[in-house]
């Protein structure tokens, strides 16, 4: 067995445990480290989603690489990069601001589309992460979603940096208990991102539909058995 169909076997075990559907959750491949002839192996084996968290990275490996390939950005969005990032990527997972959404759509209405992007949300506080305070968002997301050059798909999140499994699975849940709170008022939030390499196990039980992972598809995947 692949490395990557036995980490798309893990994943369905994984639903499976949580009775949820395998096609309600998409592996999205965080590319950021891997070469060229790594990324074409794996999307011979079917991942068609890849993530990136460096604009001019990703677009060279997008002239590099398969049409057919969905492109994610993962990365904090710089103002002067905005240009770029708009109309290139099937979805920008990182948007941490009023001021960054504005920006997204401004530059999409100058270039005629509309950008899907998901809402960074900083569900349990750490200095290094950026996002909204789930306070704010519920204040603020009014304005994000009315604003015309972008399509708000749902919320995204990064866990702390811990091996406290009760910390991930707060923040986790966290995030959807705001999606629910949201969709309850109105708003329309399809997708959770969220869970990576170490903890995807604990995103799938809280109900993420994006998992972003890349160490488990691009290195050695030893610790793959022992991740449930």
């Amino acid at each position: 067995m692949s490395d990557v169909a036995e980490l798309h076997q893990k994943i369905a075990e994984c639903c499976f445990k949580s009775n949820r559907k395998v096609t309600d959750v998409t592996l999205v491949a965080v590319s950021k480290y891997a070469t060229i002839d790594q990324i074409k192996n794996v999307h011979d084996q079917g991942v068609v989603h890849f993530a990136e968290n460096k604009v001019i990275d990703a677009l060279h490996k997008m002239e590099c690489l398969p049409k057919s390939i969905h492109w994610h950005f993962t990365g904090r969005i710089q103002s002067n990069k905005i240009n770029k990032l708009v109309g290139n990527f099937f979805l920008i997972h990182s948007v941490a601001d009023v001021k960054t959404a504005k920006a997204i759509s401004d530059k999409s209405i100058q270039k005629g589309v509309v950008q899907n992007i998901l809402l960074q949300v900083q569900v349990v506080k750490d200095p290094s992460k950026q996002g909204f305070a789930l306070d704010e968002l519920l204040t603020v997301i009014s304005e994000i979603t009315n604003l015309p050059g972008v399509c708000v798909k749902g919320l995204m999140t990064i866990a702390p940096h811990t091996e406290d499994k009760t910390i991930i699975r707060r923040c986790f849940s966290g995030l959807r208990s705001l999606r629910s709170q949201l969709q309850d008022k109105g708003f329309e939030l399809s997708e959770i991102s969220m869970g990576m390499s170490s903890d995807f196990d604990i995103a799938i039980e809280e109900g993420a539909t994006y998992l972003r992972i890349g160490s488990l598809v691009f290195k050695n995947k030893s610790n793959v058995k022992n991740i449930l």
